[in-house]
């Protein structure tokens, strides 16, 4: 379906079911109620499900066992590979911390 398609389609669904909840609430407020309480908890677990799947597509930084060797090369196979000026020793960091106030 091509997505002007879907878009008038969903556009007439949710007109709809829009006049079914204004009718509802208009014929009997009990039913309006139980229904609209449903749609909430409906869209709440869909909601939840589309999360949990999003979560799931999102691929990570860096793997949590990703250690590295001095040298920076890759372990593991790992395509990350820092430059040289990356690493610095502790006098290094010291020296650049000392002037910084926190």
């Amino acid at each position: 379906m091509s997505k002007s398609k879907s878009i008038f389609v969903t556009v007439i669904m949710t007109v709809m079911m829009a006049a079914i909840i204004v009718g509802l609430y208009s014929i009997q407020h009990k039913v309006f109620l139980v229904f609209a309480g449903l749609l909430g908890l409906y869209g709440i677990v869909c909601l939840a499900v589309n999360f949990c799947r999003w979560l799931e597509q999102e691929a990570p930084l860096m793997p949590a066992h990703a250690d590295k060797n001095v040298q920076g090369e890759p372990v593991g196979g790992l395509e990350f590979v820092p430059a040289p000026e990356y690493y610095g020793t502790y006098e290094q960091i010291k020296r650049e911390m000392e002037g910084e106030t926190v």
